[in-house]
Order: structure tokens, then C-alpha cells, then sequence
């Protein structure tokens, strides 16, 4: 005769009741959503992305870097010979600090976080 586990077989019924806490938690706690937007301008968004001197500057509404190629990536210094950060995933919104020119690349370099450029 098999015995009956009740409605979640894969978890130890000991485990229940932080089971129904964290499920509790997440229905409680307000959810960020991405599409909105803050009515008050915090001091960070109210600054452009730093631009070196002899680069052009960036529009100043510009706030983020979109990926537009699978496995773009990440340098440590703006250059194309230098030691790899990491990589970017294609569709990645990456948040943009700095922009300047340097060898290996034909538009701008950009600063998407400690130490990296793409």
C-alpha cells in the first residue's frame, strides 16, 4: 500500500509551513516592474553618462546600453586588446556610465559597470 504526500509530493511535509511563509512574503511585498517610471528625479538620473574630452557626446537622454549581438564582450579597458571582463547576452540591457574613443572600435566606447566596456 503507497502512502498519499497530499497536493506536493516533493516536498517533506516539515517543510510546509516556510513553504506557506515564503509564499505569503512574495504575495505581500510590492513587485518593481521595470516599465515604471519614478516621478521624482533622483540626482543620478538628472546626470548624462560621462564623456571623455575629445569624444562626441551622447544624447543626453541616454541611460543604458542594449546588446545587439549574441555573446558581445565585456572588456576591462576600452581598448580591443585588452583582458576580457566578461560576456554580454544578446537583448541585455546594460546601464551606461562613461563613453570615449580608443583602438578597436570605430564608434564609442561604453562603460556598462565596474570595469567593463563594450
Amino acid at each position: 500500500m503507497t502512502r498519499s504526500r497530499g497536493l506536493l509530493p516533493f516536498i517533506s511535509p516539515r517543510a510546509w509551513p516556510g513553504c506557506w511563509l515564503a509564499l505569503g512574503i512574495a504575495l505581500l511585498v510590492p513587485q518593481a516592474r521595470a516599465d515604471e517610471v519614478t516621478t521624482q528625479p533622483s540626482s543620478w538620473t538628472a546626470q548624462s553618462p560621462w564623456t571623455a574630452p575629445s569624444t562626441p557626446p551622447l544624447a543626453s537622454h541616454l541611460r543604458s546600453v542594449e546588446i545587439l549581438r549574441a555573446d558581445e564582450p565585456l572588456y576591462q579597458r576600452p581598448e580591443a586588446q585588452a583582458p576580457r571582463r566578461g560576456t554580454a547576452a544578446l537583448g541585455a540591457l546594460l546601464p551606461l556610465f562613461e563613453a570615449t574613443l580608443g583602438s578597436g572600435c570605430d564608434g564609442r566606447w561604453l562603460s556598462v559597470g565596474p570595469v567593463a566596456w563594450v
